[in-house]
């Protein structure tokens, strides 16, 4: 694998990979919302006064979600991996998993309490949610990057604590200024995304630099045959 790959490089590429992957999601949850709204508003879909149809969103968008980060940190991921096809695989699974956990959670905390103490088991909800969230998606990705690195678990927790990052980021200003406009949500996703990239880019750089066996071969040399065995030769 390409453990003498500069930090420098390995982090930036991660970092933009994942600041691509979420501006590509905001975008694309916007275009979801505003597609459906637009229907709906036209009678093409019609909603009763329940909301099964909305919680039934909740799978779609993180499914788009999880592809796109996964699709996107997979351009970084590959060069590390032997087999890193499934790391978009296992990001999707992990964000639909996810999706349930937060379907299930809005439907037990709809009409709770009233007023601050709504707000207080709405926030309690969330922080559950992401943190079974980073849980969820850092142990299918640990998956694939055990059987390679030596420290791979610390994936899981660090995770967790991005996810959790994300979290508060988007949390503040809903705590200065309850009646916030949701046009906030956009620029701070971004910007706590950046924040999980910066967090996990950082881990996966020291991840790399310690692989289980330094003699594994690059995914670049297993696919191309030996020929990274007959250029070592040739020197």
């Amino acid at each position: 694998m390409e453990v003498h790959k500069p930090a420098s490089s390995t982090l930036i590429a991660w970092v933009l990979a994942n600041l691509f992957g979420a501006i590509l999601s905001v975008f694309s949850f916007g275009l979801i919302n505003d597609t459906l709204a637009g229907l709906i508003l036209a009678g093409l879909i019609l909603v009763s006064g329940s909301s099964i149809f909305f919680y039934a969103l909740y799978p779609i968008e993180f499914a788009v979600l999880g592809f796109i980060m996964g699709a996107t940190q997979w351009i970084v991921i590959k060069r590390h991996l032997p087999e890193p096809g499934h790391w978009i695989k296992k990001t999707l699974l992990g964000y639909l998993l996810a999706s349930i956990i937060f379907m299930v959670a809005d439907i037990l905390t709809t009409g709770l309490g009233q007023g601050k103490m709504h707000h207080a088991i709405i926030y309690l909800s969330y922080l559950i949610c992401f943190t079974l969230m980073g849980t969820i998606i850092g142990t299918a990705q640990w998956t694939l990057l055990r059987p390679y690195y030596r420290q791979a678990k610390l994936w899981v927790p660090v995770s967790v604590v991005g996810f959790l990052v994300f979290f508060w980021s988007l949390l503040l200003p809903m705590v200065v200024e309850p009646e916030y406009s949701i046009w906030y949500w956009y620029p701070l996703s971004v910007l706590g995304q950046l924040l999980v990239a910066i967090i996990t880019g950082v881990t996966l750089v020291f991840l790399i630099r310690r692989p289980v066996d330094t003699n594994v071969p690059s995914p670049v040399e297993t696919s191309a045959g030996g020929r990274g065995d007959r250029a070592r030769l040739e020197h």
